[in-house]
């Protein structure tokens, strides 16, 4: 169990959700560092103090509520001019107690999907991105053939594997196809997912993406470096940016561009690259704990992975197999 340091100022934060899915927030007051941004609840660790421990004590001494449901959601390092954090953000879905302002500071209660950076603090982005982004990220296989029949499999398994998804929360996909491929089917394939509620990141350019009106681009390893030589174009903050990253210079890239999310790969042994050097879970946790954003555990992935993932730190997993459902994938497995 981690102990708060000196060295860096670290915070413990409870996102408090009601059943009516809204998160609790409040608004620093006059005089204080940030003063007029909305926050989430909570506080500095007192030296000696565990996260956990913070959490209680702040929750009691702000809100008067004892937290009784908690799972840590994510941790963001952050440095600002004045100090540098280390955020401990924590989900409470359940309290024992009444919520009151019980040091006069204004409260509000507001949707997960309405929360906005621009009246938060600049390190509460990440949060607010964990707490859209579902755990689950379907990376889809190529089509077989340009020809109409492998197209009509293709986006069947595509449906199945979306409804599947929508299951448990709103799909998360990244369109991988080769270059070339018709517009018709990619615009197809995007019509369908957000049928099902589905948000879509295209793994391509900029532009083919805005031309298609996805929800975001997904960044190879070379986009990303040119990305980063020529700075992060200027987007609508609802648009959404993916990377993967194999490394800290890469991870370092991905923080120089504002990414919105990572991909961290490969955390296991792939068909595709079976001799590329593997991260493990020590390695996915060590990035993981560098990045202020969302990070997803990619390669070799599994069902079963998804509770190591958030026990390294991660948002959740990036698979294909995992997630795709077709007859041919079927067969491959067995």
């Amino acid at each position: 169990m981690a102990i708060c340091s000196e060295e860096v100022t670290r915070v413990a934060i409870a996102v408090i959700e009601n059943q009516a899915g809204e998160v609790l927030l409040s608004q620093r007051p006059v005089g204080k560092f940030l003063a007029g941004y909305w926050e989430f609840p909570g506080g500095k660790c007192e030296p000696r103090e565990t996260p956990e421990e913070a959490l209680s004590r702040e929750l009691l001494e702000e809100l008067g509520i004892e937290a009784i449901a908690v799972q840590p959601l994510i941790e963001i390092p952050w440095t600002y001019p004045e100090m540098s954090v280390r955020l401990s953000v924590f989900l409470v879905s359940q309290w024992r107690g009444q919520v009151a302002a019980r040091e006069g500071q204004v409260l509000r209660w507001q949707s997960r999907a309405s929360l906005d950076i621009a009246q938060m603090p600049p390190a509460n982005r990440g949060i607010i991105h964990a707490l859209q982004l579902p755990p689950w990220l379907l990376v889809t296989p190529d089509v077989a053939d340009d020809d109409k029949v492998s197209q009509r499999r293709w986006l069947a398994a595509l449906d199945q594997s979306v409804r599947a998804l929508a299951k448990q929360q709103v799909p998360l996909v990244q369109l991988r196809l080769r270059p070339g491929r018709p517009q018709l089917l990619l615009r197809e394939a995007i019509k369908r997912v957000r049928s099902a509620g589905g948000k879509v990141l295209l793994n391509g350019s900029l532009e083919q993406a805005q031309a298609l009106g996805t929800d975001g681009i997904h960044l190879n390893r070379a986009r990303l470096a040119e990305w980063d030589a020529a700075s992060r174009p200027t987007l609508p903050p609802s648009f959404l940016v993916s990377t993967v990253v194999h490394n800290a210079d890469e991870l370092a890239a991905a923080e120089r561009i504002q990414a919105d999310m990572v991909l961290i790969s490969p955390v296991k042994p792939t068909a595709s690259h079976p001799d590329a050097a593997v991260l493990g879970w020590s390695g996915f946790a060590a990035l993981a704990a560098r990045a202020t954003m969302p990070a997803y555990a990619l390669g070799g992935m599994s069902l079963a992975d998804l509770h190591a993932a958030r026990r390294h730190g991660g948002q959740g997993i990036a698979a294909i197999s995992a997630f795709w459902q077709s007859d041919e994938l079927d067969q491959a497995r067995d």
